[in-house]
């Protein structure tokens, strides 16, 4: 299976039993930053690795993912998430560099 179909499958994983795989923490890298281009609950819009490894921590669960394509240094994957306002969709852009996810970008609205 490629990077990117395990990465998805462990961030499922992840989402849904609010349990970090250690597969998962091992395809992060330690610097990694995830950002929210759009509204978020953060001031400053993004995450580390820790505050994102909490945030899935603290998911709902029933999130799927897809992904739409890859190469050695970029993942791009559409999300869906059921959210008090309704179903939310998401695409997500991750740069990869020595095999490990070094960013990732997203944007998210209500699905419809």
């Amino acid at each position: 299976m490629s990077f990117g179909n395990n990465f998805i499958n462990a961030l499922m994983e992840a989402h849904n039993n609010q349990e970090i795989p250690d597969q998962l923490d091992s395809m992060i890298d330690e610097r990694a930053v995830w950002v929210s281009l759009t509204k978020s609950g953060l001031k400053t819009q993004s995450r580390n690795k820790v505050q994102w490894f909490d945030f899935i921590r603290n998911s709902t669960g029933g999130v799927t993912f897809q992904l739409l394509y890859e190469s050695s240094r970029a993942l791009v994957f559409t999300g869906l998430t059921m959210e008090e306002n309704g179903e939310n969709i998401f695409m997500m852009f991750a740069e990869l560099s020595d095999g490990k996810l070094t960013s990732l970008q997203h944007v998210r609205g209500l699905k419809g």
